[in-house]
């Protein structure tokens, strides 16, 4: 739009309801030192209400329209607001995500702003502090990426940052990021899209550009010497192993290489430390992607806390294995087929389709990116799954954390 608003339609008749999604490009990636936190905070501050719907918040309105699903959501680089309804309501839905973009008074409530800092504050004692392991991954960012790098820390934010959020602070941030120049409306579901273009028009066309808000690339030194961290844990039932090292970005063909990689390794270990020596219960490998820089992890729970350096050295041997061109054609296609068939997965769900069509408009050119993202699984090759983990899964470049209960249960 002539706003800046970039707007996604796709039609989907199968079932009579619709989804609306607005994703604002800011998250975690984008708070400066000291004001961690804030872009969650935000989030909870944009279902207190708009000058137009009080003494209604939005959850309210949406369920006068027969909601189905709504939420928010606060990554490293963006914040998204969806709801799913009744198709007979998109104009509702419509009016009310242009109104609160344009008229919200969270920000400017100190009530609101009270209750969204206690909210924010208990969903971090629920998420983290009362969650075993949860100061082990804490740790690991911290090491990994130095403070204060943004992925050093927790995309919720800590007590001390949320206290010191000002008024003053809400109302600057509202007011450099929540524009419709940095936003994307997806729209899913059963319309036309020629009604879904006039009622976008008539909300969102009257609507001002705030500026032009940049996302600064913050690069984190990579590491040089491997470190090792010791957790003492009184909420973990059982010891784990933790590696992690930084990787390649989102979307890019070394990030779906990273992605083949965790599948082979994940199926490794688990076949070596699980079923057949029995030292872990459980074994978790992941490539998670993120717009900057990746995080690539190895998770292992243990059945005792004497198997810790056993368990490392087995953990070695098949990062060793894959290092010396070992993966066959047979375990790439494996992980492909898995990778893709999650992909293709994804879309049913309409809230996550809207997603992927943002992320795929805002950073590359639409839906060529699925595309891509596809191809790009299947020109992957056994040999350049040995060269990633030869470059980036090396030793001086990784962090370990070793999680010990303090009150050992032995499983």
């Amino acid at each position: 739009m002539h706003n800046g608003l970039r707007v996604i339609l796709q039609e989907d008749s199968r079932l009579p309801f619709v989804t609306v999604c607005v994703v604002y490009h800011v998250g975690a990636y984008d708070e400066e030192t000291g004001k961690s936190g804030l872009a969650h905070l935000f989030e909870h501050l944009m279902f207190e209400g708009s000058r137009s719907t009080l003494p209604r918040n939005a959850l309210h309105v949406l369920n006068e329209m027969g909601v189905v699903n709504a939420n928010g959501t606060t990554s490293w680089d963006q914040t998204v607001y969806y709801e799913t309804i009744p198709a007979i309501n998109l104009e509702s839905a419509l009016w009310m995500e242009a109104d609160r973009m344009e008229n919200l008074t969270g920000a400017e409530n100190t009530l609101h702003q009270d209750e969204a800092r206690k909210i924010v504050k208990n969903e971090r004692r629920q998420r983290y502090e009362t969650v075993p392991y949860a100061s082990a991954y804490e740790a690991l960012a911290m090491r990994l990426f130095t403070p204060p790098h943004p992925y050093s820390r927790y995309v919720i934010g800590s007590f001390d940052d949320l206290d010191s959020v000002t008024t003053k602070d809400l109302r600057e941030f509202y007011k450099t990021w929540y524009g419709p120049n940095n936003a994307t409306l997806v729209i899913v579901g059963d319309v036309a899209p020629g009604e879904a273009r006039r009622l976008v028009s008539k909300y969102f066309g009257p609507l001002q550009r705030r500026g032009t808000p940049l996302s600064q690339p913050r690069p984190a030194a990579p590491l040089t010497t491997a470190a090792r961290v010791r957790v003492k844990d009184a909420l973990a039932q059982a010891p784990a192993l933790i590696l992690g090292w930084s990787t390649p970005p989102l979307d890019s063909q070394e990030d779906r290489i990273a992605d083949v990689t965790a599948v082979i390794l994940q199926s490794r270990l688990q076949r070596r430390l699980v079923r057949t020596l029995g030292l872990a219960s459980q074994v978790l490998v992941d490539q998670q992607s993120r717009i900057g820089q990746s995080l690539f992890q190895i998770n292992l729970i243990l059945r005792s806390t004497n198997q810790l350096s056993k368990a490392q050295g087995l953990t070695d041997a098949v990062l060793e294995e894959l290092r010396q061109d070992t993966v066959t054609d047979d375990e790439v296609a494996q992980a492909r087929l898995r990778l893709v068939t999650d992909r293709y997965w994804n879309l049913e769900d309409p809230v996550s389709r809207a997603l992927s069509l943002a992320r795929w408009t805002r950073f590359h050119s639409g839906v060529d990116q699925f595309r891509e993202t596809l191809a790009g699984y299947q020109r992957i090759t056994a040999a350049e799954v040995g060269r990633f983990v030869r470059a980036t899964l090396r030793l001086e470049a990784r962090v370990v954390v070793e999680v010990e209960p303090t009150q050992r249960q032995e499983l």
